[in-house]
C-alpha cells in the first residue's frame, strides 16, 4: 500500500472553514438550488433550460439580479463544483465508427473520492475498519 501516513498522535488538517453564504461557485443558495432542479431533478432540456433562463432573467432585469446567463453557463459552474481536494478529470475517447462522434467523460478518480471520505470527522465514529 502506498500513501503518504500522518504520524499516529497527529490528526487530518481540517478543512477550511467556509462562511455561512458562501456558496461558490454558484452565486448564491437560491442558484445552488436552480441548477439543482433543472439538472438532477426534471433534466430539463438545454433548450428549455435557456428559455426558461431567459424568461426569469428578463423579469429580473430592473432589479440588477439575475441568475445563470444560459445552460452553458450553469452547466459550467455545475462542472466546477468540487469535492473537498478532489479535482475533476476529463479524457477523451474515439468511440466506434458507427458513432461518429467524440465524447469527454468527467470523472472524480475514485481512490481520492473515497480518501476524501475516509478524511471526513464526521465519519470517524462509524466506520468499522
Amino acid at each position: 500500500m502506498s500513501g503518504n501516513f500522518l504520524p499516529a498522535d497527529q490528526p487530518p488538517k481540517p478543512f477550511p472553514e467556509k462562511l455561512a453564504d458562501d456558496w461558490s461557485p454558484y452565486s448564491s443558495h437560491s442558484e445552488f438550488e436552480l441548477a439543482d432542479f433543472l439538472f438532477r431533478h426534471s433534466q430539463m432540456s438545454t433548450a428549455n433550460i435557456n428559455e426558461l433562463l431567459d424568461l426569469w432573467n428578463a423579469t429580473l432585469l430592473s432589479t440588477g439580479q439575475g441568475v445563470f446567463r444560459d445552460s452553458a453557463e450553469m452547466y459550467k459552474t455545475i462542472d466546477s463544483t468540487p469535492l473537498g481536494d478532489v479535482k475533476w478529470e476529463c479524457f477523451s475517447e474515439n468511440v466506434p465508427l458507427w458513432m461518429n462522434d467524440m465524447y469527454n467523460i468527467w470523472y472524480w478518480d475514485p481512490k481520492e473520492v473515497v480518501h476524501e471520505m475516509l478524511s471526513q470527522l464526521d465519519f470517524a465514529d462509524d466506520m468499522d475498519y
